[in-house]
């Protein structure tokens, strides 16, 4: 008996476009994925898929995940995976998501980390909560050198836990 395969989406901070924009940066710069995209006929330039094939040889021939631009869904894009051949074939449910979280596990991991939460963001939401407008900067521009250090890997060349 086959699998029922998940359904799968990704919940999105900003416009599907700006979203497929920012993978696509992404996967380029990583450069383990051949990054295609596909424009929405009815759309004009408007991206409507973005596909990202693995580099690397992966258990499955022509394997590939794609993001799809849902327009009844602003604020989610579709995720599904596709291979000329699964192993096993067809692919178990087990399968598949192993197959999605090799292709996007470290796509999003790298976008949560450039794109979540910056300076601006924080400044917003302390505003929003009460804080002055001075306090909330101050506290904005903590968080942004944090980040940073974080970013540069600050705890490990400091030789911390």
């Amino acid at each position: 008996m086959k699998d029922r395969l998940p359904r799968m989406s990704i919940r999105i901070d900003t416009t599907p476009e700006e979203f497929l924009r920012r993978i696509k940066a992404l996967a380029l710069q990583i450069g383990e994925f051949i990054v295609e995209s596909e424009r929405d006929p009815a759309g004009g330039d408007q991206v409507a898929t973005l596909r990202l094939k693995p580099i690397l040889v992966t258990q499955h021939r022509e394997l590939a995940g794609h993001i799809i631009v849902i327009p009844a869904s602003p604020d989610r894009v579709t995720v599904e995976v596709h291979a000329s051949h699964w192993q096993p074939d067809p692919p178990t449910y087990r399968a598949y998501a192993a197959a999605a979280r090799e292709i996007f596990k470290p796509l999003l991991h790298q976008y949560n980390r450039k794109f979540h939460l910056n300076r601006d963001d924080v400044h917003r939401l302390l505003v929003s909560a009460g804080f002055t407008i001075e306090h909330a900067a101050n506290l904005a521009d903590i968080f942004e050198h944090g980040r940073a250090l974080h970013k540069r890997g600050w705890k490990d060349q400091a030789g911390g836990d």
